[in-house]
């Protein structure tokens, strides 16, 4: 997620709670702010939004703040970039961004590098200036911005995911300059993909916005300058751009959370190993996914589904559940292990089987494909859904006859499936009608 949060202008106080409830309610793993507000003592926004959902932060003020002093006459608070982030920042970079022939407010790049369950995570945010005629100025800071990024990205599997407010509009010289695909590149060989080319043709595109009062009152002309990159797929299709959206994009409480929408991209965050063929759902079709979770003594994950539940009620089950519409298998598969386990999904070894079959619930025909899959968290430790499971348990070869407690007569298919990731008989029987 990228979002300018509009330093302390406006109705900052009550802003600041409206950007909060944003990014509650969005769930954001990694943000790149801009426009974030420090005190004398360090303290400000970043950390105080960090703090309440419980984020990892970097934050970093821009080195000349005078301009923004005297914009608001008061020079007791600086102004800045930062990262918010769910998983630890493992190194911190800054760089200072040229600005000869243009304004200089001492504007940087931060660079973080993110403890991320695939791996570590280059991710970047940054801030171009802002003045409509200074195109050439931020061509140049694009320049800057290309090859800090290629330094630090090398060497980890993981693309970069660069973040910011360029103040520049998609077919811009700076932000062709910026991709590497409509120019020669920036920076030799890099590639960042606009991750806006995934939305969908209708959506609404503008992230400064003149339905929003605090753009309309200064220069009302609706474009779209806030950008969330990408570089070419990682291996295994890691940081694969699924979907991309605005969020903050409309009043909360009737304040807007700030004079800019953020820009929101969910990206592959695990590895799917080169021979797994992935199934390829028809529209109309209702589709479940499983995950065969294994552990480092390569027994497999069931939990126990709850008395109460429409099917298969305590029985034995493997991680999974429905495709919602218009969502890829594998997201379902990475947010079913998140939702029922608390681990992340990190690699998807192989394809079990596809299965067909229609439960007692009325809900009619489901395809189901199931997957071999490792997982980072603490395996000893799952957080179970609450509601859903009751138990749960590691599976090896001699416990596979416990999977067919409490199922009718000759329903076999979670015995099989587990089977099957064990690598024992039986995995052919997971293709089968259920």
């Amino acid at each position: 997620m990228t979002w300018n949060v509009w330093w302390r202008f406006g109705p900052w106080e009550r802003r600041g709670e409206a950007l909060a409830r944003v990014l509650e309610r969005t769930q954001p793993d990694v943000v790149g702010l801009q426009e974030v507000w420090f005190d004398q003592a360090g303290d400000g926004l970043a950390n105080r939004l960090a703090e309440r959902l419980g984020m990892h932060v970097a934050a970093e003020p821009y080195r000349r703040p005078d301009r923004w002093h005297r914009r608001v006459g008061d020079d007791t608070h600086d102004v800045g970039l930062a990262v918010l982030s769910r998983w630890p920042v493992l190194t911190r970079e800054v760089l200072p961004l040229p600005a000869a022939g243009g304004q200089d407010d001492g504007r940087i790049v931060l660079h973080t590098l993110l403890d991320a369950p695939t791996g570590p995570l280059p991710f970047f945010t940054t801030h171009l200036n802002s003045a409509p005629h200074e195109s050439a100025v931020r061509c140049e800071q694009v320049t800057a911005l290309a090859s800090f990024v290629a330094r630090g990205a090398r060497g980890h599997a993981f693309p970069p995911v660069v973040t910011g407010d360029h103040n520049a509009l998609p077919d811009s010289d700076e932000m062709r300059l910026l991709g590497g695909y409509r120019t020669a590149p920036a920076a030799g060989g890099q590639v960042l993909l606009d991750a806006w080319e995934h939305a969908a043709p209708d959506a609404p595109a503008a992230t400064w916005d003149a339905a929003n009062p605090y753009v309309a009152r200064t220069f009302p002309l609706s474009s779209r300058v806030d950008y969330v990159h990408v570089g070419l797929t990682g291996p295994g299709g890691l940081g694969r751009v699924h979907a991309v959206r605005r969020a903050g994009d409309g009043p909360v409480d009737e304040v807007w959370p700030s004079d800019h929408a953020a820009v929101v991209a969910d990206l592959t965050s695990h590895a799917v190993d080169p021979d797994v063929e992935l199934p390829q759902p028809k529209e109309g079709e209702r589709w479940a996914v499983g995950a065969l979770i294994r552990n480092e003594r390569g027994e497999v994950f069931a939990q126990k589904r709850g008395p109460d539940r429409r099917l298969f009620p305590d029985s034995w089950d493997v991680v999974g559940g429905h495709v919602e519409v218009g969502e890829d298998l594998l997201v379902a598969l990475a947010r079913e292990v998140e939702e029922e386990t608390g681990w992340h999904l990190r690699r998807v070894r192989r394809l079990v089987g596809v299965s067909t079959w229609t439960g007692d619930d009325g809900d009619g025909l489901r395809h189901e494909a199931d997957f071999v899959v490792d997982v980072a968290g603490d395996l000893e430790r799952p957080v179970l859904e609450a509601g859903k499971h009751t138990a749960y348990r590691w599976f090896g070869v001699d416990d596979l006859e416990r999977l067919k407690e409490n199922r009718d007569a000759g329903d076999t298919f979670i015995h099989d499936l587990v089977a099957a990731a064990l690598d024992e008989p039986g995995r052919a029987a997971a293709d089968r009608q259920r």
